[in-house]
């Protein structure tokens, strides 16, 4: 919560807490399993993939296979997005380590994926126990109207947090200025969300 409420604050704090890596990599490994569930649910609901898949595999398939993917992606783009965060803030004066960085943009990433865990987790339960038509509720999430509304919102929320806390994430780990900060946190968060855009649906 204080994370949420006074985030700068917290993640100084956290960089105070030697069990920070620790802490970091369970809570986004929390994250890759809870999200492992939700496809599993979508697929076993036959949920269709809302956005046209950039990797060659069947629509009718790909939450199956997204299964055994989805941790994978979600753990590399954190590390990745780390990396580049630690790279790009060394040659801008950053002091910090890349542990660090792993361990404070995890949380960045973990926290803002909440808003969307529990209203995907609701569709893929509903829709495999049989509640939710799978084909209705495709139809209904991308017509005008009020669902519609309900998921770009929620997705929107879910933007806007990444986009805020990976800067201020990448301030307490690097110790780099706030206007260096924003720059490579902004940075940071594009290459993970632009990893997970790649692969996940």
């Amino acid at each position: 919560m204080p994370m949420v409420v006074t985030p700068r604050r917290a993640f100084d704090e956290l960089m105070n807490d030697p069990a920070r890596l620790r802490l970091g990599a369970a809570l986004i490994s929390m994250k890759a399993a809870a999200y492992t569930l939700v496809v599993l649910l979508l697929y076993l609901g036959d949920v269709p993939i809302m956005i046209p898949a950039w990797i060659a595999i069947p629509v009718e398939r790909y939450y199956f296979w997204e299964i055994f993917f989805i941790a994978a992606v979600t753990l590399g783009g954190w590390i990745l997005a780390a990396g580049v965060v630690q790279l790009a803030s060394t040659r801008l004066g950053g002091t910090g380590r890349f542990e660090d960085v792993l361990a404070t943009t995890a949380f960045a990433i973990t926290l803002p994926s909440l808003v969307t865990l529990l209203p995907d987790f609701l569709v893929g339960l509903l829709t495999s126990l049989g509640v939710l038509d799978p084909l209705e509720w495709a139809a209904t999430s991308v017509a005008p109207g009020g669902w519609r509304t309900v998921i770009w919102s929620y997705l929107a929320l879910y933007l806007v947090a990444l986009l805020t806390l990976y800067p201020i994430a990448t301030a307490a780990a690097t110790g780099l200025r706030q206007r260096h900060a924003l720059a490579i946190g902004l940075l940071g968060a594009i290459v993970y969300q632009g990893v997970y855009f790649i692969f996940i649906r």
